[in-house]
């Protein structure tokens, strides 16, 4: 069980993404697309764990980098160590799966849900379990720039925690696609006002 400090709204910040892992991160998701276009598969995945979200907006900063560091630590624990990842937030992390197709990307992380939703953690007093979503887009040759990518990504994980509580979810290259999760994603927004 990962213990928390017990920190107030004013307590430290979150150790800050060091420049050399972005920029390197930054690095390999450029050469990626670059390989798109000439049929080399790859997938990004964006992990989430809300209830770090929650306790940073209970006032621990400090307890909530804590618990992505804790994140983090199992998700590398799980993954080669050629895999490359991001702090995308506080609270998020992006993995780039150079060569995995849309099928295993998903089998990876579900691999990665199962070992984060493992994780339990002890904050005030009080056991908590984690549960992770994590959203999967395929890479494709368009658009050349790495940011629409990356905030599909987190897109993708959004939809997740909307739409199963908590899952993985896929997402395909389509307009299509994109279409029918903000459908699906304003459909469950009504549903929790009305029920709400």
């Amino acid at each position: 069980m990962i213990t928390l400090p017990d920190t107030p709204r004013t307590g430290t910040s979150p150790h800050p993404v060091k420049p050399s892992v972005a920029r390197q991160f930054q690095r390999r998701l450029a050469r990626a697309l670059r390989r798109c276009g000439a049929g080399y598969p790859a997938s990004l995945l964006h992990l989430d764990v809300p209830a770090a979200w929650d306790v940073r907006d209970a006032g621990g900063r400090a307890a909530a980098a804590a618990l992505r560091e804790a994140v983090a630590g199992t998700v590398s624990a799980h993954l080669d160590d050629d895999v490359p990842s991001a702090p995308a937030d506080q609270c998020g992390l992006t993995l780039l799966l150079e060569g995995a197709r849309p099928s295993r990307a998903v089998h990876e992380a579900r691999n990665l849900k199962r070992a984060v939703d493992a994780l339990r953690f002890r904050w005030h007093g009080h056991p908590f379990r984690l549960e992770a979503c994590v959203g999967v887009l395929e890479l494709g040759p368009w658009p050349e720039e790495a940011e629409p990518w990356l905030r599909r990504a987190r897109e993708a994980c959004a939809a997740a925690r909307d739409l199963g509580g908590n899952g993985v979810q896929l997402v395909e290259l389509t307009e299509h696609a994109w279409e029918d999760i903000d459908r699906r994603r304003d459909w469950v927004r009504h549903l929790t006002e009305i029920i709400g």
